[in-house]
This record gives structure tokens, C-alpha cells and sequence, in this order.
């Protein structure tokens, strides 16, 4: 199941089943934490609310791996959360944790958030590291 197959926020439960499983599994190594969003229908086209993961550049996904410590790892998807809810105070837009793995993150605008990108400037042409996939500017404007 995808988030996309649901309406509900991800529940503390269903993190917890899904970690027991991956660590049964021995494939902790294949999960990564992201933040999911639960947009209002008054911010929608359909007028009906919308579940999708968050995405910074536009539709581009931040992704912490899991690693061999959930609880480590879990902070710092915490940290990112954080982030996205400071960023959409008072729009209305609900934030929770979420998990995936590598074959559900196949097909779609993802990275590893905090790793450095090389970007190509859209203003100057300037070749730029940047912790945003795909930035536009290096700031020359």
C-alpha cells in the first residue's frame, strides 16, 4: 500500500508494525522515512482533501534513511517535519511521518535530504552545491 491507496495520515501504530516488520526482515536497510501531508480540501482542486507526500523543491521528495536505528533516524525525520509544518503554518495542511521503501520510491522525484546536489544556476548559468535537489539560483540575483 502507497500513500497514495489511502486517506489517513500515517499512525504511530503503523510505524511501529512496519519497523517490527522490517527488522524481521532484516531490511531496515531499504526503508526511509518522509513526511506526509494531508492537504484541505479548500487547497485542492477537487474541493475533497488530498494525501501526498511533501515535497521540497515542488514535487521532489525528502527522504531520511531508515538505517540499522529506527529511533536515530527518527529525530532527524523528525527535524524535517518540523520543517514542513513551519513552512505551511496556518495554510490548514496536517504533517505526519510516514515510511517507504526502495521499490515504492521507484518512478518518482526523490533524495536523500541533507546530501549536497550540484545545481545549475537558471540566472548566471553557475555550476552550485545545494542541500535542495534541482535548485534554481545560486543567490547571484
Amino acid at each position: 500500500m502507497t500513500i497514495f491507496d489511502r486517506t489517513y495520515l500515517t499512525t504511530k501504530t503503523e510505524i511501529a508494525k512496519i519497523l517490527d516488520t522490517a527488522r524481521r526482515r532484516n531490511t531496515l536497510g531499504q526503508m526511509y522515512w518522509f513526511v506526509e501531508v494531508k492537504l484541505p480540501g479548500s487547497r485542492t482542486r477537487s474541493g475533497k482533501p488530498v494525501l501526498q507526500a511533501a515535497g521540497w523543491p515542488q514535487s521532489h521528495i525528502p527522504v531520511i534513511p531508515v538505517g540499522c536505528d529506527p529511533e536515530i533516524s527518527r529525530h532527524y525525520a523528525e527535524m524535517l517535519k518540523a520543517f514542513f509544518e513551519d513552512g505551511n503554518r496556518g495554510l490548514g495542511i496536517e504533517h505526519a511521518l510516514a515510511l517507504t521503501n526502495t521499490e515504492r520510491l521507484d518512478g518518482l522525484a526523490w533524495y536523500e535530504y541533507g546530501h549536497e546536489w550540484d545545481c545549475i544556476c537558471g540566472e548566471c548559468g553557475a555550476v552550485f552545491r545545494s542541500t535542495v535537489a534541482n535548485d534554481v539560483c545560486c543567490g547571484c540575483g
